[in-house]
């Protein structure tokens, strides 16, 4: 009684698990149909298409297709994406059912439409199940075709693992149609998508087909004869055998390693191998594989005349075909070996006998070969002339297609034709209407105007009389600014003759009055008399100094510059003498520092002007109660400008005066000696040579004056 309710309830459990079971993946189809809704750009609805086609796997045909439809009704108005997509589950239903013709007509229907738009991943699936599908068919050309382009498209998409299968879906139809150099070519792009590939991630599956593909290596290169490359590619896919401890293609490889080692005579190891081969074949039941290697064995026995050792595998190739049933190609093999047996001991009638089975059979085969290639081919013309019609069929619908949207369009361009004739009849009356308006008002403004040409015409004759007043008025007054821009001229060059002859005239007084109060104070006895003289000469002094900016005042009114080598020296020299009495008078020392490359073109006179007015106003603006004062003429070039620059530790200006210093008759100070002129005259003369002049100065503290003028 309890082992039957035991059975009862593990047979719930089992179907309540099963519902559960059947329950959640309905859920899980729900939710990707949902998803595939959504979808707006490959990228996002590839992923949820190729979920679908794995979950359609767990379904029967007519279920498959059921979820296809409710897809359709869910996108009964789809984007171009999903008029792509929902084919492709139509095809994998197709493939489901064995319904391979409808299958490929519907890729090869919806290709053109992914391509045309450069949907990468759906054009290399359509690719890749075509070519799966005349696989199935045997068309190998068709086949080889699609499979090509599939791998170019992965590789476009970096998908290096597609492009690995594809190639070794190629390398494996190149094979048996015997074409081993381009199974070698294949295989080298095998390998190229390999070495690209996560190899930790994609280890197991990646080793096994790694194995498969150097087997194959070297099934190639021994046909081809090449067998010293056939035994290194044997041994890379035997050390992946042995690392996955896969015995079964251990046995294998060895056996083909036996054909390399036959190939190149070396029949002790070829033994050995097939020997290898054989006990692995019958240990893991692969008859024909057991028998294959028996018919190598007795060959090779039978070279090197070990009648006895031939004999024994002949009794197990024997017994093999007797208990098992051979495959087809293997029947030649086994009538062959039986001949080499039979005429190594010599009997003849039976080495005869066996040798005429192994032709028959052998080419009983090949006719049926050659006739499955008959077939083949026809079945492959027969597949392309349905393709040549579906073509056509499809050439025809999109000619079609394009002749009902030249109707559409010449429907459309008909209404809007009629559309516009009745706008611009309707903008024709409005127009009219607007127009006859529109004259009335023109013809009443051009009675105004009539009117109002008339009155200008009056107007314009006294205004023509006006100009012509005018026009006279003006010749008189340029004559009369001409004649006073004239004598204005010539009074300004009067006043500059009368100003630098004055100048000079007065000059010589000066000089006089200097030397007589120069001769009273070595003269005079009383020191109220040197006092006088001392007044005296100041004065003088100050006169001169007045007529030496009167001097260079007409030196910047001249018109131009004259541009010249400066010799710098010159003009410090000229700067020393001309204040040599007022430097030794306050103590000063002059620090002069002239440049090693001081090569300058520009106006002597000029320049002189400006540094002998800063040196100037360094001596005059220098610290009361000190008996000694310093002031550094500094010149030195750069690359784009030469410097002046005249630095004394004097009294300062007080930042607030700074924007005024070069103002004429400005003084900065109520101690000041000068007439406010000299820095006015420098920076004139800086302007007049496109340079640019900067101070720097505190009180109490000094003040630096920089010249830059352009080189």
């Amino acid at each position: 009684m309890s082992k039957k309710r035991s059975c009862i309830l593990l047979i719930l459990w089992l179907y309540f698990l099963s519902t559960g079971h059947s329950n959640a993946q309905e859920y899980k189809v729900d939710s990707l149909i949902q998803e595939f809704g959504k979808g707006k750009n490959e990228e996002a609805l590839h992923p949820i298409f190729i979920s679908i086609v794995k979950q359609l796997k767990d379904y029967d045909g007519e279920a498959a297709l059921s979820i296809v439809k409710r897809i359709e009704r869910i996108t009964d108005n789809p984007n171009l994406l999903q008029q792509i997509y929902i084919p492709l589950l139509k095809a994998d239903v197709h493939k489901k059912l064995a319904q391979k013709k409808e299958q490929i007509a519907l890729l090869e229907s919806t290709l053109p439409l992914a391509e045309k738009n450069k949907l990468l991943h759906a054009s290399a699936y359509i690719c890749r199940e075509i070519a799966y599908a005349f696989n199935h068919q045997q068309y190998k050309l068709n086949t080889l075709n699609y499979f090509l382009r599939a791998a170019q498209k992965y590789d476009s998409l970096q998908d290096y693992y597609a492009c690995l299968l594809i190639y070794e879906e190629m390398a494996s139809l190149e094979f048996w149609a015997t074409n081993h150099e381009e199974v070698i070519k294949l295989l080298d792009l095998f390998f190229e998508n390999y070495k690209k590939l996560d190899t930790v991630k994609l280890a197991g599956d990646l080793n096994w087909r790694k194995m498969n593909a150097y087997n194959t290596y070297g099934v190639t290169f021994t046909n081809l004869k090449r067998f010293n490359e056939a035994i290194e590619k044997y041994d890379k896919a035997m050390a992946i055998a042995i690392e996955r401890e896969d015995a079964f293609w251990q046995g294998l490889i060895k056996g083909n390693l036996g054909r390399a080692y036959r190939g190149l005579n070396n029949y002790p190891k070829a033994i050995e191998l097939f020997l290898e081969d054989f006990k692995m074949s019958m240990k893991h039941n692969i008859h024909s594989n057991a028998a294959n290697a028996s018919c190598n064995i007795i060959d090779l026995y039978s070279r090197i005349d070990s009648i006895d050792l031939a004999k024994i595998y002949l009794d197990s190739l024997n017994y093999l075909v007797n208990i098992y049933n051979l495959e087809v190609p293997l029947i030649p093999k086994y009538y062959q070996a039986h001949y080499k047996y039979f005429n190594v001991i010599g009997d003849y009638e039976n080495a005869f006998h066996h040798l005429e089975k192994y032709f028959y059979y052998k080419d009983s085969l090949q006719k049926s070969l050659r006739a499955r290639e008959r077939t083949r081919l026809h079945a492959q013309f027969e597949s392309e002339k349905k393709q040549g019609e579906i073509a056509l069929l499809t050439k025809e619908r999109e000619v079609m297609d394009q002749e009902i949207q030249n109707k559409n369009l010449v429907i459309y361009g008909g209404g809007c034709l009629v559309l516009l004739l009745l706008l611009l009849t309707i903008n024709y009356y409005r127009s009219t209407k607007r127009r006859k308006r529109d004259n009335e008002k023109i013809e009443s403004q051009k009675n105004r105007i009539e009117e109002q040409v008339e009155e200008l015409a009056a107007q314009g004759k006294a205004l023509s009389e006006q100009n012509h007043l005018i026009q006279k008025i003006n010749e008189n007054l340029e004559k009369t600014v001409q004649e006073r821009t004239r004598e204005l001229l010539n009074t300004n060059k009067e006043l500059d003759t009368f100003l630098y002859r004055s100048s000079h005239d007065m000059r010589s007084p000066i000089v006089t009055i200097l030397g007589l109060s120069n001769l009273i104070h070595s003269l005079a006895i009383s020191d109220e008399v040197k006092s006088i003289g001392d007044k005296v000469a100041g004065t003088a002094v100050g006169m001169n100094s007045m007529l030496d900016k009167l001097q260079m005042a007409l030196e910047l009114n001249k018109n131009g510059v004259v541009n010249k080598t400066i010799d710098w020296s010159k003009i410090i020299d000229s700067v020393q003498n001309k204040y040599k009495p007022l430097i030794s008078s306050f103590g000063i020392k002059l620090h002069t520092e002239l440049p090693e490359n001081g090569h300058y073109q520009g106006d002597s006179k000029l320049v002189q002007i400006i540094l002998d007015n800063l040196v100037e106003n360094a001596i005059y603006f220098c610290k009361k109660g000190s008996n000694e004062h310093d002031v550094h003429i500094r010149i030195y070039r750069t690359s784009e400008s030469m410097i002046m620059e005249v630095k004394d530790d004097g009294i300062g200006i007080d930042e607030s005066y700074l924007n005024r210093i070069f103002d004429l008759y400005y003084k900065a100070s109520q101690n000041s000696r000068g007439n406010g002129l000299g820095l006015y005259l420098a920076n004139k003369a800086v302007e007049k040579l496109k340079g640019r002049i900067h101070v720097e100065s505190k009180l109490d503290a000094g003040s630096t004056f920089q010249v830059i003028l352009p080189i």
